[in-house]
């Protein structure tokens, strides 16, 4: 067994997130499959910002710069489903 990974296997993972959290500008190389379990949240592409909350499902196509998190009065959790990797631009060694 081993946990969540940054390399070309299935990566799942529940992610809590505070109120006003959120990720920085990161793509994945295989996409995102993001179930939100809690809360309330919000995923950002494209200068385009969806809110999502318990139930929402969101797929994030494979190497789309987004952002997600937990709005500013409430904390957000969420299933995350990827492969591939995933990638900060900017801090590639």
């Amino acid at each position: 067994m081993w946990g969540p990974a940054n390399s070309d296997s299935l990566d799942v993972a529940i992610v809590s997130v505070r109120p006003g959290g959120e990720t920085s500008p990161h793509l994945h190389i295989g996409g995102q499959v993001i179930v939100a379990t809690a809360g309330r949240g919000f995923v950002e592409a494209n200068d385009d910002r969806i809110m999502i909350e318990a139930g929402d499902v969101v797929i994030c196509p494979p190497g789309e710069l987004h952002v997600h998190g937990a709005l500013a009065d409430a904390s957000f959790a969420h299933l995350t489903i990827t492969t591939g990797g995933y990638r900060f631009p900017g801090t590639e060694a």
